[in-house]
């Protein structure tokens, strides 16, 4: 019996994740991952309120891209991988979008709030960078689990809040302020969501690097 190459081998698992991938959750989070460069160009123009519309529809698409994968069992090896990157690379945009206008505003709990976004991209930033280190290695990703599903749903509502109660960019500000304190409290919640489920894809990923190690040995002795 041949041994397979491990360049046949990281083939046939980049080919593997690609079957049975034409479903609509993976439709619904291809166009969460576009909706991203439109908000950066909506904010960038100071189109709040479409910028607001465009992070409730990317909200939407992953409430809905979760519930008909279960809902018609839809789950893909794909959907495993561009759900998490969809959520990261909105995380991403978000964050360093509103580090600038937190940065320049003139309170310290903005201030405060604007580091906070950081740290919150940096950990994106890193699990990210390390699901495509992942792939390059043959080791498919860990999907999202509840605790990223929580942290990427409380996130989205502290950023709802901010779109719409924040000063100045709040498309609701000049009925309703919060005061900076309340975004800063709010935002420490969510960068410890955050790292709460960071640390909840350790565990799976030792598995899948011990699983890799034990296929590869087994390969090795055929």
């Amino acid at each position: 019996m041949s041994k397979k190459s491990k360049k046949d081998i990281l083939k046939e698992q980049i080919t593997s994740i690609f079957e049975g991938a034409w479903t609509i959750p993976n439709l619904l989070s291809t166009i969460r991952i576009l909706l991203v460069p439109l908000f950066l160009v909506l904010f960038n123009k100071e189109m709040y309120v479409a910028g607001y519309v465009t992070i409730f529809a990317s909200a939407l698409t992953d409430f809905y891209d979760g519930y008909i994968a279960r809902k018609f069992n839809q789950f893909s090896k794909l959907g495993t991988i561009l759900d998490p990157i969809a959520d990261k690379l909105t995380t991403i945009a978000l964050t360093i979008t509103l580090y600038f206008y937190f940065h320049a505003a003139d309170n310290i709990f903005l201030n405060i709030c604007g580091y906070l976004l950081i740290t919150l991209c940096v950990v994106e930033l890193v699990m990210i960078i390390g699901s495509f280190i992942l792939l390059s290695m043959g080791v498919r990703p860990v999907a999202s689990d509840k605790y990223g599903k929580y942290s990427t749903f409380y996130f989205y509502c502290v950023i709802g809040l901010i779109l719409l109660h924040a000063p100045t960019i709040g498309v609701l500000s000049k009925f309703i302020v919060y005061p900076g304190v309340v975004f800063f409290v709010l935002l420490v919640i969510s960068v410890i969501l955050k790292i709460r489920s960071f640390i909840s894809y350790i565990p799976p990923m030792k598995e899948r690097f011990a699983e890799m190690k034990a296929a590869e040995e087994e390969g090795d002795t055929d």
